[in-house]
């Protein structure tokens, strides 16, 4: 793995804290930080805080289960903190426990993000020390269906969207810096008819609808004041539960709400799968450029970016067997 030039941290130098941002048991984020004895760079003027919004079909899935890629790239970069975040589930078969439909799963991340940036929030129980930096950058990860969280969040939906009820504030769209959308499920209309099995989950998520034309993130616009955001759109061709559709879909989208490619960018040069992709070097290297030094900037132009991939027929990937549990 790549550094960012900054005094290295081994493994036993990083500390995990579990921080509560709500009153609900699942309301819950690991903090992965250097050691006080990794070096100084925590007295920086400004904190650098990558967040983790883990997949898992919204209906399963911990936190616990990023230790290893957190803490790697926090021993790599000292400076950066990682927070990845627990959110509330939604439940595979109605005796498990009552429903919880979107954008529920999304207002829990949402909540963590406020409390990450104001520690005076009524959800930041003990998140932040006031002798902490009052500037935070945020570098926001969305994998699976934690891309379809964070895009929702961070574009606009239509008024008559359930989405709508996302709104961030204005001091937490200034903190983020950038957004990163890896292996996303991002049109719901669209995943659907690439893999009819996944209906089971989606209709746990979402309900059971005709259309999901207004909960699907392609078709939202920008929010006011992310202009600044650079966006990164991530989909490896060996991705045999999602298809490279869905993330062409996210990233032409995107390239046209903010006007081109000085905002957006995307790396389709993985060959992993879903989930294997984020244990792999280069992906980690990937993080460590996109959230490096905290600042916004143009994450990879399209000249660094190696030719896309041809993709697998979707009907290959319909037709795999119990294809909503490997997702799940």
């Amino acid at each position: 793995m790549t550094t960012t030039g900054e005094p290295l941290a081994s493994a036993a130098d990083v500390t995990v804290k579990e921080l509560r941002y709500g009153v609900g048991p699942i309301n819950t984020m690991d903090l992965y930080t250097a050691s006080q004895s990794a070096g100084p760079e925590n007295a920086a003027p400004t904190r650098n805080v990558l967040v983790y919004v883990r997949g898992g079909a919204w209906r399963s899935g911990d936190k616990s289960e990023y230790k290893d890629l957190a803490s790697k790239l926090v021993a790599a970069s000292p400076s950066l903190e990682v927070a990845v975040v627990n959110y509330v589930l939604s439940p595979r078969k109605p005796e498990d426990g009552p429903a919880v439909r979107h954008p529920t799963h999304a207002a829990d991340v949402l909540r963590a993000l406020h409390c990450l940036i104001d520690p005076s929030s009524d959800e930041a129980l003990g998140t932040r020390s006031s002798s902490l930096p009052s500037e935070t950058n945020l570098w926001l990860v969305g994998h699976s269906c934690g891309a379809h969280i964070l895009s929702s969040i961070f574009l606009r939906p239509p008024e008559d969207s359930p989405s709508s009820s996302l709104t961030p504030s204005p001091e937490l769209i200034g903190s983020v810096k950038g957004i990163m959308l890896a292996e996303g499920i991002y049109d719901i209309d669209l995943l659907l008819s690439l893999h009819p099995t996944y209906g089971d989950f989606v209709e746990g998520a979402f309900t059971a609808r005709f259309s999901y034309t207004d909960v699907s993130t392609p078709n939202f616009t920008t929010r006011e004041g992310t202009g600044h955001i650079q966006w990164i759109v991530v989909h490896s061709a060996g991705d045999s539960l999602i298809n490279e559709e869905e993330s062409l879909a996210m990233y032409d989208a995107l390239v046209k709400l903010y006007s081109g490619t000085a905002n957006v960018s995307k790396d389709f040069s993985f060959t992993e799968d879903h989930f294997e992709v984020l244990h792999t070097e280069a992906f980690h290297d990937l993080l460590l450029r996109f959230s490096g030094r905290g600042e916004s900037k143009k994450i990879l132009s399209e000249d660094d970016l190696p030719p896309v991939a041809s993709i697998k027929e979707a009907a290959v990937a319909a037709l795999l067997p119990n294809a909503s549990n490997i997702l799940s």
